[in-house]
């Protein structure tokens, strides 16, 4: 900004337009920009750190999800029952355990059907039955579990009566000799199961722990590390590798996920765990 000034007689007089000289422009347009490039460089940083920040979290839930999901089924599981159906690197099969009830009633041998008071779902056609059967109550080398299904189940039956009364079913069992059935007897345990597998499956998206239940497909959580997403030992009690699903008595399940995102140093924020799940045998 120029200004002149002259002195006069009652003082000094100053004159000129107001305003920037052009290097004074220039300056202030550079401090500008520098400013802005600073405040920008920390818009940037704040959101890389948030996106880190969410894919870490993410990563950490999905694989505590899935291995929650699939320790939870296998503590179920009797190796020695022969409930392992299915032994591989990237996928087991199992008979999964889905309810549970007592026999308070048996009917004849050639009806070959039990009235069960079930604690919890009800027992469903096509379900998949455990029924312990103890034969003589005076020898325990007798005692076992009969390996039966569903054939029918009618609702709207009881058992007991007055305050102890619970609601029943009527059910069919299919698969049984006689001597078998004539073995069951009434405050027996049964254990209702369904066959399911879990293993890894390539989407548009990634890869996914999924579960085929019935020959239906549900993703259950994802998206993993490619085809390593999922890795599966199965170890015998002394440790080592087993190959024959009977042997099994310990699983190790890990899982890797590998999100898109990377740290300040262009590392992935991607998470592993690893948990080992004793079976019931």
């Amino acid at each position: 900004m120029t200004r002149r000034c002259t002195s006069v007689a009652d003082g000094t007089r100053c004159e000129g337009a107001g305003g920037f000289t052009l290097v004074e422009l220039l300056v202030a347009i550079v401090i500008a920009a520098v400013l802005m490039a600073a405040v920008y460089q920390v818009m940037v940083s704040n959101q890389r750190v948030s996106s880190v920040q969410r894919e870490q979290v993410r990563s950490q839930q999905t694989v505590r999800a899935g291995l929650t999901v699939l320790a939870q089924e296998l503590r179920e599981v009797s190796a020695a029952g022969g409930d392992l159906l299915v032994i591989e690197p990237t996928r087991v099969g199992f008979r999964a355990f889905r309810g549970y009830g007592i026999v308070c009633d048996v009917g004849s041998i050639s009806s070959r059907s039990v009235t069960v008071a079930p604690l919890g779902r009800d027992l469903q056609s096509e379900d998949g039955l455990y029924v312990f059967a103890d034969g003589n109550s005076g020898i325990e080398a007798d005692d076992q579990w009969l390996l039966t299904a569903v054939s029918s189940a009618q609702a709207d039956h009881t058992c007991g009566s007055g305050d102890s009364e619970l609601t029943a079913q009527l059910i069919a069992l299919g698969g049984l000799s006689d001597a078998q059935f004539a073995a069951i007897q009434g405050g027996a345990a049964v254990r209702a199961w369904e066959a399911v597998e879990y293993g890894l499956q390539e989407f548009e998206d990634g890869w996914y722990l999924v579960r085929d239940l019935e020959g239906e497909t549900a993703r259950l959580v994802g998206p993993l590390a490619g085809g390593d997403g999922l890795e599966l030992e199965y170890l015998a009690v002394d440790g080592s590798s087993a190959s024959d699903p009977g042997d099994v008595a310990r699983v190790r399940i890990t899982l890797r996920t590998d999100p898109p995102a990377r740290d300040e140093w262009g590392h992935t924020v991607g998470d592993t765990l690893t948990t080992a799940v004793y079976l019931r045998n």
